[in-house]
């Protein structure tokens, strides 16, 4: 498949979201779905901010479509159906989060872009403007330790006879006071100090992502005491979220969803995906 070509595809496939995303219903999780009471009570409480939100959201123009969806790991331009469901509060590590996961319409060439890049790009055109919308939306003290962020896109490999796309799904947790003050920080070194603190996952992975560089920052390094505050590193084995679902998976597999309605528990099992999106016919 030729450059051209690629291009349409990936044009078509961005419709295809657009549209599904505007034919779902536009909603927000409901209390009543929610077995534990504390994020219960919360939804409860700032259920109409939360709407709220997810009005800006839907209504912000980012570099490219951004579609709030519950299940990252699902592709939304291969489901009939779509949950735009994609805020809520849950647990991480004993924390109540206020999350926010989608799905970034962007299909970024690997061979030109690392990882880091990836990341990078995908940290600055979607969660900082998310964040500021946060920030508006909902009171500044919001009932929860943090705000947390689970988003996936594409990366695509160009090949001779055909072209191959991994979905790749990043996951940012920022205790509330770090999520306030990345915005309110002028400079990339201080929003760097703020992220060299902070929990980031890429495909589940503990990652270190350096904002405006080409590869990501040692793990070691900012294991080292002081870099982190001393904070545990976490692992996905043992990164486990609660969330209120009856149903379904955390997609970036670095969280476990557990606390629906019958009490039992959901253990993700993808790591992302990679599929054949193009072949040149011989």
């Amino acid at each position: 498949m030729n450059s051209r070509n690629r291009t349409f595809a990936h044009a078509l496939q961005i419709f295809a979201i657009v549209l599904l995303a505007a034919t779902s219903a536009l909603a927000q999780v409901s209390p009543g779905e929610i077995a534990n009471p504390k994020l219960k009570a919360a939804e409860q409480e700032y259920l109409p901010q939360l709407r709220s939100l997810q009005h800006a959201i839907n209504e912000t123009q980012f570099p490219l479509p951004f579609i709030l969806t519950r299940y990252v790991g699902l592709d939304p331009s291969r489901q009939t159906s779509l949950d735009t469901r994609g805020i809520e509060f849950v647990y991480f590590q004993n924390r109540t989060l206020l999350k926010t996961s989608g799905f970034y319409s962007a299909a970024f060439n690997a061979e030109q872009l690392t990882p880091n890049e990836r990341a990078g790009r995908t940290f600055q055109e979607v969660v900082i403007p998310i964040l500021r919308l946060i920030a508006h939306e909902i009171p500044a003290d919001v009932t929860c330790d943090g705000i947390a962020f689970e988003i996936a896109y594409h990366a695509r490999a160009p090949r001779k006879d055909s072209d191959f796309e991994g979905r790749e799904i990043l996951a940012v947790v920022l205790d509330h006071a770090d999520a306030t003050a990345l915005l309110n920080e002028p400079g990339s070194e201080q929003r760097q100090a703020i992220l060299n603190r902070s929990e980031i996952y890429l495909d589940a992975q503990p990652f270190g992502l350096a904002l405006g560089q080409k590869d990501a920052l040692s793990l070691e390094a900012l294991g080292e005491p002081g870099n982190r505050d001393d904070r545990p590193a976490a692992s996905p084995s043992s990164a486990a979220i609660a969330t209120t679902r009856a149903s379904g998976f955390v997609g970036s597999c670095a969280w476990s969803a557990c606390g629906n309605r019958r009490g039992g528990y959901r253990q993700p099992v993808c790591h992302g995906g990679r599929t054949k999106v193009g072949r040149v016919a011989s």
